[in-house]
């Protein structure tokens, strides 16, 4: 199982330059959403559905990402990388956008926390962690975190790992946690 999360602050980036689409854009994705260049929030939408399928997928494999080459379907709440594919979940307020991907129909949780005022690298992490720390202890109070042999946090319980996903960006931290996945 495979999960990943991403969050956009819409206060923090709100202007799009036309060299960020080109980088960006799937070739299908400016047929599937003309004037896009004039749609700020839909932008950083498709770009939090792609960040969110790529932290998935670097679970199981260590490519770098090439944004351009992941598509995003929000009508059929799918993102695509070559023969790959991801259920899609995409929530926005009016100051953020946050999408979650997962390989697979199994359940998690999902939470922001959000400042009033831009968040320091220190402080998102702080809060990420925290938050973390509180949805383990709602769900999976028995679970252990700790790091792999290559420095990446995992979480286990009883030997099985627990998917799980930290985003931050400006005001706002997300976390996501698998629920249900031991048996």
């Amino acid at each position: 199982m495979q999960l990943g999360n991403d969050i956009v602050d819409l206060k923090i980036d709100a202007e799009i330059h036309p060299r960020f689409l080109d980088r960006i854009l799937h070739p299908d994705e400016r047929i599937l959403y003309p004037g896009i260049a004039d749609d700020p929030k839909l932008v950083w939408t498709l770009w939090a559905a792609k960040e969110s399928a790529f932290k998935a997928f670097r679970q199981s494999s260590t490519r770098f990402f090439l944004p351009n080459r992941w598509k995003v379907d929000i009508k059929n709440s799918r993102v695509q990388f070559e023969t790959q594919s991801w259920i899609l979940g995409i929530h926005s307020s009016e100051d953020a956008v946050w999408a979650t991907s997962a390989s697979n129909d199994f359940e998690f949780v999902s939470e922001i926390r959000s400042g009033d005022h831009e968040l320091s690298p220190r402080e998102q992490s702080a809060l990420s962690r925290a938050l973390l720390q509180d949805l383990v202890q709602r769900y999976a109070p028995d679970a252990v975190l700790h790091k792999d042999e290559g420095g990446v946090p995992r979480l286990t319980l009883n030997g099985y790992l627990i998917p799980f996903s930290m985003s931050h960006h400006g005001r706002h931290v997300h976390v996501c946690l698998a629920q249900n996945t031991v048996h």
